[in-house]
């Protein structure tokens, strides 16, 4: 009796494990993307975050990304160009066709000890007709059997993450028209970037993006749009991205998250959705040209690190005049990077002794961010300075 209780047990066990659906435990994506049905070279980058559970655990999947539309059919494989972030080699590539099949059409991802996999994701809309504007679409990740078949057994769709298709235009409050919107950072290559509608960051971003240089070149692809290629693509600390014309309150919050584990590094707000030198983010009509966000003169930033202590670290006087000092209380080795608003360099410095006196009396008075990096446990926060 025992013998057959355990046998039913165990074939009990696997057939759950082998009749399991992998399901989406939690997501970040943008609400809007841009696209039109035909010919289509305006295409803009559409990242979101995805974690995925219900998967064979320690096993290696071909996976490609795509969008689809609501009530296509059970089989269908969705549409779009498939971008591949990995994890692991922190290798960016583009598809101009999505397969399971031929090694250029897919990438891998490898899933953890119980199953799951969490990470960025990222695809393009293409000229299909899923992509008229006005309608509503929705990502899906697509997967073989995590053991090397070249068949399609997994079609993860993210439905509760409806995303509505706009294409560029110059009517401002038009429900199917969006422009471009690009910027500079202090944050690292391969960083994230997501725009909220409110300051808080609560319910879904309007859009999002990459941060360049990522190591994947664009320039050579003509249905990408020529705005992102000319403020964006292969340009370091910049990205671009795209906003509804129709949006009451504009642009308030801009964060930007790790390649890594996606964690929150900084965000920066804005309550009126009217930026620096008056940069208007409400019920815009910028269409494709686009305007320059430059978030970085916010008089707002807010930073959040997972394993860093701020505390530790000391910065002073504030305002400044000429000498900044910074200093460590952990007493790790530290360096120093300072910026100005539009992201660019200005100095780096080092030390051993937990302090550094970084002299800044040459540079313009104004907004500057000092990016502090533990070289203990490669930890990284970003500060505002105020330069007299």
């Amino acid at each position: 009796m025992k013998r057959h209780l355990l046998f039913s047990t165990f074939a009990l066990f696997f057939a759950v494990a082998f009749f399991a659906q992998p399901v989406i435990v939690s997501s970040i994506v943008p609400r809007y993307t841009q696209g039109v049905s035909g010919t289509n070279n305006k295409r803009m980058p559409f990242v979101f975050w995805a974690h995925v559970s219900g998967l064979t655990p320690l096993s290696i999947y071909r996976y490609y990304t795509a969008i689809d539309s609501f009530g296509a059919p059970a089989g269908s494989n969705g549409a779009g160009n498939s971008y591949f972030v990995n994890a692991s080699s922190g290798v960016l590539k583009r598809t101009n066709g999505n397969s399971l099949v031929s090694v250029t059409g897919y990438d891998s991802l490898s899933t953890d000890a119980i199953g799951d996999y969490a990470g960025w994701f990222m695809a393009e809309s293409s000229g299909n007709i899923r992509f008229v504007p006005g309608k509503k679409v929705y990502p899906m990740i697509v997967t073989n059997n995590g053991l090397g078949g070249t068949a399609t057994t997994n079609r993860i769709r993210l439905t509760l993450d409806t995303v509505w298709v706009n294409d560029f235009g110059t009517t401002s409050n038009s429900p199917t028209q969006c422009s471009a919107i690009y910027d500079s950072t202090v944050e690292v290559p391969k960083s994230f970037v997501f725009l909220y509608d409110n300051v808080a960051g609560t319910n879904r971003p309007v859009s999002g993006a990459i941060v360049e240089d990522d190591g994947l070149s664009l320039q050579a692809v003509t249905q990408i749009s020529n705005t992102y290629k000319t403020n964006a693509d292969s340009m370091q600390l910049h990205w671009c991205t795209i906003i509804p014309n129709a949006l009451a309150t504009g642009i308030e919050l801009v964060e930007y998250r790790s390649f890594g584990a996606g964690t929150v590094l900084s965000t920066l707000t804005d309550a009126d959705g009217v930026w620096c030198n008056l940069v208007n983010t409400v019920n815009v009509s910028s269409g494709q040209p686009g305007f320059y966000l430059n978030s970085l003169c916010s008089p707002t930033m807010g930073i959040v690190s997972a394993s860093v202590n701020s505390a530790e670290f000391k910065l002073y006087p504030m305002p400044v005049q000429n000498n900044l000092i910074v200093e460590n209380g952990s007493k790790n080795n530290f360096s120093v990077v300072l910026f100005d608003i539009t992201g660019r360099e200005m100095e780096k410095r080092s030390h051993q002794n937990g302090k550094i006196i970084m002299d800044i009396e040459k540079y313009n008075s104004g907004n500057y961010f000092l990016k502090i990096i533990d070289e203990k446990t490669g930890e990284v926060i970003t500060k505002k300075v105020i330069k007299e």
